[in-house]
């Protein structure tokens, strides 16, 4: 497919902001369609009502499907296979770009997505974060804020910035080491696996902490453009400028994640497990 592209990213590692500065004009972008609660389904009502799917399964459906993702009961209907792939053809036919988070599906609905775009000859932008650790610590001041991105209320700096100061305010309790160290493992262990499948496709590899931390930001983005064949002067530069370029919409920043009550021990702890907190995909 001509001109389409997939980011496939995990949660917490800097997909809504690339996706908001590749997104050109409406309609040339779709986020996370994959999971009825949350990013476009509002755009996409009519394609989600060809999936049989209900928003009740039955109690012990969790206790037998260890990857159920209870959040997103569109998720079963996309583990079959053909699902996934006529899904993805009909999004495919109104959108050049969707952005997936691969954490709000299932290992196997994950994997449909994967060979989809492999067989279809799709670039992909693949996102991950290096500390592991960071990811969780960004989940749960999500979590205590009620804030999922500081542009949830828009891209303006006036915007950006009431959001921030209703983070940066709030009270953030302690942080739950050990379950914490589970979703991290959890994590790597599903990292290595996609990008085992993936990394002899036609991918551009994106940690988050190389993009946004401790490079140019303006030149990164001219080089996911160079990788996706876009213009880079198509892009709205107020977006790039409001969203990428500043340095203010860290929604987890060192002021914010030093208000965990037991920061000083999580830190001990990514100090002692350096595979996961210094984490790379070869």
């Amino acid at each position: 497919m001509s001109g389409k592209y997939l980011i496939f990213g995990q949660a917490r590692s800097g997909t809504t902001t690339i996706a908001a500065c590749l997104t050109r004009k409406d309609g040339d972008m779709i986020q996370e369609p994959t999971c009825i609660r949350s990013g476009d389904c509002y755009l996409i009502k009519d394609e989600i009502s060809n999936l049989d799917f209900t928003d009740n399964l039955p109690v012990d459906f969790y206790f037998n499907n260890a990857d159920f993702i209870d959040h997103n009961p569109l998720d079963k209907a996309l583990e079959e296979r053909s699902n996934t792939y006529d899904y993805l053809d009909s999004l495919y036919c109104r959108f050049d770009g969707i952005k997936h988070v691969w954490n709000n599906n299932s290992y196997i609905t994950n994997l449909n997505i994967i060979n989809y775009v492999k067989e279809k000859n799709i670039p992909v932008l693949f996102l991950y974060r290096n500390n592991l650790f960071d990811v969780e610590a960004s989940f749960h001041i999500a979590k205590a804020s009620g804030v999922s991105q500081l542009s949830i209320e828009g891209n303006t700096p006036a915007d950006i910035e009431r959001v921030k100061n209703k983070v940066e305010s709030c009270d953030v309790s302690e942080i739950h080491a050990a379950r914490c160290f589970t979703e991290v493992t959890r994590s790597a262990y599903y990292l290595n696996s996609y990008w085992g499948e993936l990394k002899n496709h036609n991918c551009k590899i994106i940690s988050y902490e190389d993009f946004y931390i401790n490079d140019d930001k303006k030149n990164n983005l001219i080089k996911v453009c160079e990788f996706l064949n876009i213009d880079f002067n198509t892009l709205d530069l107020s977006v790039i400028e409001n969203r990428l370029l500043n340095k203010d919409v860290k929604q987890s920043s060192e002021e914010v994640t030093a208000k965990i009550e037991n920061m000083a021990r999580f830190k001990e702890i990514q100090s002692i497990h350096t595979r996961l907190s210094n984490f790379h995909l070869e």
